[in-house]
């Protein structure tokens, strides 16, 4: 996970206990202690009460019920603001074991964020890319979302989304599949082929 403030040219190099504002003593100890620093944490009870969330320990485990569900929050604390016309963050952080490898191809869904987000977005914009050696014609992608959105595939056979002035409680998320002879070996494994059903039900 990496965090960078692009308008002030900051990266928020370490990472800090998920903590709410309210329950830090001051202005000068939020500061010194919490702001420009990310984390992550399991808000899955509540937004109002994040709990410390290890990755690769603390997520549903391969095997699980499908039933299982978390909310992970990847948040970042900004110091102290009266008034900002605008922030912009890059945020990257990758994922494990969240591709499922069928028969013909292996697929995902990623859903950063759902209809419990509670900050409004100017623009959002994403790019997935494939394992080396897939192109356009060997992988497939969706994209949900209720606002003005553009899509694009890259030459290289990336998948490029763009979505605009996303609002409070606003979700967005992306499903994708791509030929399973160039994904190797994974965790999550279902016998049969997918990408027909995959192809009728977007």
């Amino acid at each position: 996970i990496s965090v960078r403030n692009i308008t002030d040219g900051i990266d928020y190099a370490q990472q800090t206990e998920p903590k709410l504002p309210s329950t830090v003593s001051s202005n000068e100890a939020w500061n010194s202690d919490y702001a420009n620093h990310w984390y992550i944490a399991d808000v899955s009870a509540s937004s109002d009460n994040p709990q410390p969330y290890t990755p690769g320990t603390d997520g549903i485990q391969v095997g699980e019920s499908s039933k299982s569900a978390k909310t992970v929050e990847i948040g970042w604390n900004i110091p102290v603001t009266t008034e900002a016309n605008s922030m912009k963050f890059e945020v990257s952080f990758t994922m494990h074991n969240v591709a499922t490898k069928w028969q013909d191809v292996a697929s995902f869904q990623w859903e950063p964020f759902g209809k419990k987000n509670q900050v409004p977005i100017g623009t959002v914009t994403g790019t997935m890319h494939f394992p080396e050696d897939i192109t356009g014609k060997t992988s497939w992608a969706w994209l949900h979302t209720e606002r003005t959105s553009e899509t694009k595939r890259e030459s290289d056979g990336s998948y490029t989304f763009t979505a605009y002035n996303i609002r409070t409680g606003d979700y967005l998320d992306v499903v994708a599949a791509f030929d399973s002879s160039k994904a190797g070996a994974m965790a999550r494994t279902q016998p049969g082929d997918h990408l027909n059903d995959l192809k009728t039900s977007e």
